[in-house]
């Protein structure tokens, strides 16, 4: 599924929608790749983690330089060891959360642009099609109130939805328009700018043999967060194996250490725990995730076949029209059916392809 979508003060246009207007035409286009470059240019997170590096480069070699400088105690070699190893995984690790925050904020700005495009195109079906029908059918009661065919209170609880109908547009209008805001402070822009946005996101169901126990090994070895904690165990045990009695180097008196065997022990299990509870987690998020995603295709499955029987019914409608059996309003009331089901497909498709973005990368799912 492909979303080309132009951005107007008011509609969005859906393939079975009508043609958008002249003003969006006139906007200026937005690609998801130039408003992802644009919000991770715009990200204070990233550029101190950038200038992060300096600090922990300088503070590598200083550590380095203090091979080549006096020892007093036995154990200054394995600090400044434990010390450089400390810097690597620090490095490793700022680099790779780099990495995870681009990613982040590009997942970020396709889950706006996707709220834009499907709120505009639920205003677009409340504006054109809705509203339009729920007038005709206050006008048709006002007519009927008029000949003594129906009553003052049941216009009155008629006039009451449709004021209900237009708050509700209301409050679809506020929606885009602070999804709007976001995205373009997510770019560091002004907030009231519009564009015509072009993206694409994918309804791929997956395969009816999808191997998942295979997708889970995959999603693991690519986890930062689980990288982060294998480092940390890594870091662990160096220290335990490279723990030694500490003495003076000049009097041979032993010294006590800061930190005791059994301490460093106690930190190589609590890493293997964090590692295991890592691995756990990455896990249990892909399985559910992926119950998820056959759960939405199961039921756009079956919004399909709805669909399709709403098809079959407008033909019985549209014959019936034309020997004069009902009215065009009735036709019309069909259409709008149609088109909300539609609508509710293309919901559910952009739900299943913005999940199945972080089923592709569990570092979407492991995040705060």
């Amino acid at each position: 599924m492909k979303f080309i979508k132009k951005v107007t003060a008011i509609a969005l246009a859906m393939s079975f929608f009508a043609p958008v207007s002249a003003l969006a035409e006139e906007l200026p286009v937005l690609t998801l790749q130039e408003a992802s470059r644009r919000a991770v240019n715009n990200s204070n997170a990233i550029r101190n983690a950038n200038d992060s590096f300096v600090s922990i480069d300088e503070n590598y070699e200083r550590t380095r330089d203090m091979f080549f400088m006096p020892m007093q105690f036995s154990n200054d070699i394995q600090q400044i060891q434990t010390g450089l190893r400390n810097l690597e995984t620090q490095r490793t690790n700022l680099s790779d959360s780099i990495a995870v925050q681009r990613q982040a904020l590009e997942f970020l700005v396709l889950s706006h642009f996707v709220d834009i495009t499907l709120a505009e195109e639920a205003l677009y079906l409340f504006n054109n099609h809705n509203l339009p029908l729920v007038r005709r059918d206050l006008a048709i009661l006002n007519t009927m109130v008029m000949l003594g065919l129906s009553t003052p209170a049941e216009r009155s609880i008629a006039e009451l939805n449709h004021n209900m109908l237009l708050q509700n547009r209301v409050n679809l209008e506020n929606a885009i328009s602070d999804a709007r805001v976001e995205l373009n402070r997510l770019m560091g822009v002004s907030t009231d700018r519009l564009y015509n946005l072009d993206f694409e996101i994918e309804f791929a169901p997956l395969p009816n043999n999808f191997d998942l126990a295979r997708h889970v090994r995959t999603q693991r070895d690519r986890s930062f967060a689980i990288d982060q904690a294998v480092r940390s165990l890594d870091l662990a045990r160096f220290e335990l194996d490279n723990h030694t009695l500490n003495f003076n180097m000049h009097t041979g008196m032993v010294m006590p250490n800061s930190v005791t065997r059994d301490e460093r022990q106690a930190s190589v299990n609590i890493a293997q725990r964090n590692v295991s509870d890592s691995r756990t987690q990455v896990e249990h998020a892909i399985t559910d995730l992926y119950h998820t995603l056959r759960r939405i295709e199961h039921g756009i499955a079956t919004l399909e076949l709805r669909l399709l029987s709403l098809h079959q019914e407008r033909e019985i409608l549209e014959a019936r029209l034309s020997v004069g059996q009902i009215t065009q309003l009735e036709l019309d009331r069909q259409d709008f059916a149609i088109l909300t089901l539609q609508n509710d497909i293309q919901q559910q498709k952009a739900m299943h392809g913005i999940l199945t973005v972080q089923f592709n990368n569990s570092n979407l799912l492991m995040r705060g």
